[in-house]
């Protein structure tokens, strides 16, 4: 073979085995671009919520009830009887040795209204005043009940409730006493206590239906009858209302006791800084039950015939919550759940 021929061969076979040669191209993988990471952030804490206080319901722990009538055991009777007073009332004697003392008279009755028992009291036309056995007063119509509810020692802070109705036509005259409680031994004086005679924290109503505090306290006592400031609610004829007074203890000698007025639940004023004692003993122990028209002298005898019913009564004490001792209640307080009779 000559040198052109192998030239020529190996020319044919390089060109072959390039052409046998395979080739297989790659393309670069594609690398998805990847997110920067997020970064956790720092845990914190969620901010306490502080809840607003609220008081438990009715017939929770922290109500304890003193005592309670409904009239639903009582006799219909008229009138009312010294005997079934002391039925239906606490009735103690206390330490000094005084007991309790009742003076009732023919005006005063249980009765069936709206389907219950209640005491009904009948107001008539140009009399006044209590029974003649308190007040000396010829034709009184009240009742007076001083009842002590514990003779060994009392409450520095105690609730008062009762439903209370008057019948249309009702003669407000210029006023009356409402039903409230007391410390013992109970001021006799007419120019307020001493400091050996505890407080007394009522009620009274006024022309047109108007209610006032009416107290016999230590404070600065200048006034020959009880005092007190009118409250904004005025009552009604033909309805029934709730009436509670809540009243606390003052320390010794000092005015930081106060009365509160709630009607139908909700609060209608306080009265702060008043001084209900200058000896430590001289607890809340007393039901004042006194409602009679007047006043001290017969232009508080009425010009027509009046009735009005009481029922639903109940005394109690918190003790534990918020609203307790002297803490006054804040504007628009509602204890409608702790108001066992509310109609």
């Amino acid at each position: 073979m000559t040198a052109d021929e192998l030239e020529s061969l190996l020319s044919r076979l390089e060109i072959k085995v390039i052409a046998n040669v395979s080739f297989e191209f790659k393309e670069d993988p594609v690398v998805p671009p990847t997110e920067p990471p997020v970064e956790s952030p720092t845990p914190t804490e969620s901010p306490v919520v502080t809840p607003t206080p609220t008081e438990p319901p009715v017939g929770s722990s922290n109500k304890e009830v003193v005592w309670t009538q409904d009239f639903e055991d009582s006799s219909v009777q008229s009138p009312y009887s010294v005997d079934q007073v002391k039925t239906d009332f606490p009735w103690k004697t206390y330490k000094n040795g005084r007991n309790s003392y009742i003076d009732t008279n023919e005006y005063i009755s249980i009765v069936e209204k709206d389907g219950k028992k209640v005491m009904k009291h009948f107001y008539p036309e140009g009399h006044w005043g209590v029974g003649t056995e308190w007040s000396n007063k010829v034709g009184g119509t009240g009742v007076n009940i001083f009842s002590v509810m514990n003779n060994t020692s009392g409450w520095d802070e105690l609730y008062l409730t009762y439903n209370i109705f008057f019948e249309d036509g009702f003669d407000w005259g210029l006023g009356g006493k409402l039903p409230g409680l007391a410390s013992i031994p109970e001021p006799h004086g007419l120019d307020g206590p001493t400091e050996d005679e505890g407080a007394i924290g009522i009620m009274m109503w006024q022309p047109n239906g108007k209610l006032k505090f009416y107290c016999y306290f230590h404070e600065d006592f200048t006034y020959q009858y009880g005092r007190g400031p009118v409250i904004p609610t005025s009552l009604e004829t033909g309805k029934w209302y709730n009436i509670t007074v809540r009243l606390v203890n003052s320390s010794p000698w000092a005015k930081d006791g106060l009365m509160e007025i709630f009607i139908d639940g909700v609060l209608d004023m306080t009265w702060n800084n008043i001084q209900t004692r200058e000896k430590s003993e001289m607890m809340l122990q007393t039901i004042f039950f006194n409602t009679f028209q007047g006043g001290g002298d017969d232009s508080y005898a009425p010009d027509n015939d009046g009735t009005m019913y009481i029922d639903g009564m109940e005394v109690f004490y918190l003790t534990e919550g918020p609203i307790i001792g002297k803490t006054p209640s804040p504007p628009g307080r509602d204890i409608s759940e702790y108001l066992t009779y509310l109609k």
